[in-house]
């Protein structure tokens, strides 16, 4: 036999079914939320008291969540933390971890805090104990800040405060003195400034002296009268100064040109000087060959073709010397050739 369900009994099925689902739905979202389908490393840790913790209380790491404190038990002298710690973050867990008591104000609730060690360090084993590091209490922290000491200091500052400003407004004290110093000094200075305005004193007097001032306008223009000639000067130096360059490279130019001609004239002169010695010897024979005319002719026409080339090589040598141009400019002018026809042209 068939069941036959009605149009409302389909109806609330669904219903009932779309409101199953929808508490699935929520179920996953909340232990999600929860953390309820995460997997744990359970470690365990001791402190010398509990430091307010409970179950369920944040573990974290870097000030993040990676677990929570399972159960809290007093072991002996010592409280001892079960530790949760997410399966992702217990190889973070490794030799020089450490774990203490922090808050996140000076008054908040606190929380496990895990300072884990160096990342190259072997991992400490699920189940085992993390070392723990004692957490300061307030009346630690309160004796690492010197509350006491800074207590007084705050005082001695009040105090000195409070002195500076009964002074300052004391009318008799040192600001009001000064002040008053400062008044009279500004009253002089105004008044040595309008004296000085008025041409009042010597000073003002030099200030407002209309001689001093044409005076004054007078020496600048004498001082403009002097001073264009040395600009003037100091223009043309310039080109003057060329032009010294240039007649000193000219006279170096020249000096190079006219100790070759001198050496040169020194050389002709010491071989005119031989040659004079040699025709010396030669005139000394003649006069020796003259004795005897006769049998001494032979020799005589052979002295004197000698004669003959050395009074050439005296020529050529004063030649020379007429042609060098230190010299040229120096002899006299030649005489004019004398007439030869002795009178026989018309």
């Amino acid at each position: 036999m068939d069941i036959v369900y009605t149009k409302t009994e389909k109806a609330v099925g669904l219903f009932v079914v779309g409101i199953v689902l929808l508490l699935l739905a929520a179920l996953i979202m909340i232990g999600r939320g929860k953390d309820w389908f995460r997997s744990y490393v359970v470690y365990t840790t001791s402190f010398e008291e509990g430091y307010g913790i409970e179950a369920d209380t944040a573990v974290k790491l870097y000030k993040t969540d990676i677990g929570k404190v399972k159960t809290v038990t007093l072991v002996g002298d010592r409280v001892e933390l079960k530790l949760a710690i997410q399966e992702e973050y217990a190889p973070r867990i490794t030799a020089g971890t450490r774990v203490t008591i922090e808050s996140p104000t000076l008054f908040g609730s606190e929380y496990v805090s895990i300072k884990p060690g160096s990342i190259s360090s072997p991992a400490i084993a699920p189940g085992k104990v993390i070392p723990s590091k004692p957490s300061q209490s307030l009346g630690d922290l309160l004796a690492d800040m010197e509350v006491e000491k800074t207590a007084k200091r705050i005082v001695n500052l009040i105090a000195n405060l409070e002195a500076i400003t009964r002074q300052l407004a004391d009318p008799q004290g040192p600001l009001s003195a000064s002040l008053s110093h400062v008044e009279e000094t500004t009253g002089n200075l105004a008044e040595i400034s309008k004296d000085l305005h008025d041409g009042k004193g010597t000073a003002g007097q030099m200030i407002r002296s209309e001689a001093l001032l044409e005076s004054i306008e007078a020496r600048l223009v004498k001082l403009d009268a002097v001073i264009d000639p040395m600009a003037e000067a100091a223009r043309q130096a310039p080109p003057a100064m060329t032009l010294v360059q240039e007649n000193l490279v000219n006279l170096k130019r020249i000096q190079s040109k006219a100790e070759p001609a001198v050496e040169q004239l020194r050389v002709l002169l010491e071989r005119t000087g031989g040659t004079m010695d040699s025709l010396q010897k030669i005139v000394e024979r003649v006069e020796q060959a003259s004795i005897h005319a006769l049998p001494a002719a032979q020799s005589t026409r052979e002295t004197m073709d000698q004669v003959t080339e050395n009074i050439e090589e005296i020529e050529q040598i004063i030649e020379a010397v007429r042609q060098n141009f230190l010299i040229r400019p120096h002899l006299p002018a030649a005489p004019a050739p004398e007439a030869i026809d002795s009178g026989i042209r018309p």
